[in-house]
């Protein structure tokens, strides 16, 4: 995976656009595919070295802390630490039960509608 990165404190020109391993995820964390990242303050203070007491001297330090993407959830739903919460499920053609199902404030999940292929 591509991340910016690095391996020094320093100036700007520290940055480095790298390729990295994959993190593999523990059962408590997620995966985020990022689809667009920005630059904040928490960025430029851990490259100039102003946040050692948190970061250490561990390179390489991936920066990007903002970031927009989709979650993988897949380990945490295998290991039953995270659920789907579906209430009930209604055929298209019941539409309009499901939405008054969903109106009483019963419903305890989500309120799914299928749609036959």
């Amino acid at each position: 995976m591509k991340a910016v990165i690095i391996n020094r404190y320093g100036l700007p020109d520290v940055l480095q656009y790298a390729d990295i391993d994959k993190p593999q995820i523990k059962p408590d964390q997620m995966l985020v595919k990022v689809y667009a990242s920005s630059v904040n303050p928490i960025d430029w203070k851990i490259r100039k070295g102003m946040l050692k007491i948190l970061t250490g001297n561990r390179f390489p330090i991936v920066l990007g802390f903002d970031v927009a993407g989709e979650v993988y959830l897949k380990q945490q739903i295998e290991t039953g630490k995270l659920q789907s919460v579906i209430d009930r499920t209604y055929p298209l053609a019941a539409a309009a039960a499901a939405h008054t199902y969903s109106e009483t404030g019963r419903a305890q999940g989500k309120v799914v509608i299928t749609i036959a292929s």
